[in-house]
């Protein structure tokens, strides 16, 4: 089972410090540009202070005054535009936070919520945010802590025509608006058409992918400042394979995968867009990083934290139990090179690079003795695949755990 990003109703956001300014390649590193971001929003009070929204200050900055949000539209805007982001700051407090998804269906009803919560890791207190469509499928948070940019579906009894609604709010729920609709499939089926949204690091960019009927996958660039859309990518096939943004590289690099539509699951193919040096849809503005199969398996990539480098984990499922690989290779592409090896008795599911040092993995571990699996953990290790150390157990009752399946960022996935 390919199951390279799990689903929850509840789904976690951190915001962490992020140590370090590094580049790459010629290329700033997410490290770098997320650090960068961070500086022009910070209080000037003592270094390495976590922000109350869940974000880390480097304090070398003036105070940030909170403005007062301007009035803001959540009506879909017209077929095929989006609109320009209205943001003003917001100066964060002190407390760690965590932001989760809490989708509401309350018994003996035909109505359903989509909620966005807040968790102080101090005070223990909760506190919502905003309320939008009948669920929250997927949301991340902003680099400088501030905002948080979410896909909410709207009720298919009120709107037949769309799929899914890309909002953006601000952290204390002041300034919901709607950036853009995702249309609904041909003949109004509110089956979803796979939408999708990943907010670059400057948060100057927003890649949007969806599924047009059976055969056509599109990718479009929205640019937050105002509103514009930029086709990247139109395929169109004989309803085998379709693309998605995985996560950006860096402010103008983002990887895309193309995978197959039905089983069984066919290789995925994973390929570096360059928003810079696209010519439109049918141009060829995408390099081939590489194929992987992904038939009854776990598969996790991501960049390294320095965005020199592409971590590439596979766990097969069908090896009398597990065998799992971790492999690592240059970020544009390059033959990739084995840093770890377990068979048998280890099965990394996630992986995400959240430290120039520190790999974050969550793993499922096989006894031999009872022939059973009976942990469920939470990893890190160093990307030579040394000082392996077990965070934390996971409850072994069924659950499906993962990490953050929407942002890969290092502050959406460790505090």
């Amino acid at each position: 089972m390919h199951n390279k990003r799990l689903t929850l109703s509840l789904f976690t956001f951190f915001a962490c410090c992020l140590m370090g300014l590094l580049s790459a390649c010629g290329q700033q590193s997410i490290a770098a540009l997320a650090n960068s971001q961070q500086s022009t929003t910070r209080t000037n009070q003592p270094a390495a202070q976590t922000g109350q929204n869940g974000s880390t200050r480097d304090n070398t900055q003036h105070a940030v005054q909170t403005v007062p949000m301007p009035p803001t539209r959540t009506s879909c805007p017209a077929d095929g535009t989006a609109r320009a982001a209205v943001m003003r700051p917001l100066a964060l407090g002190k407390s760690s936070n965590l932001v989760y998804i809490y989708n509401e269906v309350p018994v003996n009803t035909s109505i359903a919520y989509g909620h966005l919560k807040r968790y102080d890791l101090n005070s223990r207190q909760k506190t919502d945010i905003v309320t939008s469509g009948i669920n929250i499928q997927s949301a991340q948070v902003s680099a400088d802590g501030q905002w948080i940019l979410f896909l909410s579906t709207p009720d298919p009894r009120g709107d037949t025509q769309h799929s899914a609604i890309l909002q953006l709010v601000r952290m204390d729920g002041q300034g919901l608006q709607t950036l853009y609709c995702f249309p609904a499939p041909a003949g109004g089926s509110m089956v979803l058409s796979n939408p999708a949204a990943q907010w670059s690091v400057d948060q100057k960019s927003i890649l949007l992918s969806y599924n047009v009927g059976k055969f056509t996958s599109v990718v479009t660039l929205l640019k937050v400042d105002n509103g514009t859309l930029v086709p990247e990518i139109k395929y169109t096939d004989n309803q085998l394979y379709s693309y998605k943004v995985d996560f950006w590289l860096d402010n103008t690099h983002a990887y895309v995968e193309k995978s197959g539509r039905y089983a069984p699951a066919s290789p995925i193919e994973l390929d570096l867009l360059d928003i810079t040096a696209n010519q439109g849809p049918n141009s060829v503005g995408l390099k081939k990083v590489l194929t992987h199969p992904v038939r009854m398996s776990y598969l996790s990539m991501d960049s390294s934290y320095d965005g020199s480098h592409l971590y590439v984990s596979y766990c097969l499922q069908a090896a009398d139990p597990f065998d799992t690989t971790i492999s690592a290779g240059t970020a544009t592409g390059s033959v990739l090179n084995t840093i770890y090896h377990q068979a048998q008795t280890v099965c990394v599911h996630d992986l995400r690079a959240v430290t120039n040092t520190d790999l974050l993995m969550t793993v499922q571990k096989y006894n031999t003795s009872t022939q059973k699996v009976d942990r469920n953990q939470v990893w890190t290790m160093k990307p030579d695949a040394s000082y392996q150390r077990i965070l934390f157990d996971l409850p072994n009752d069924g659950s499906n755990f993962s990490l953050n399946s929407t942002s890969q960022y290092p502050w959406s996935n460790l505090s």
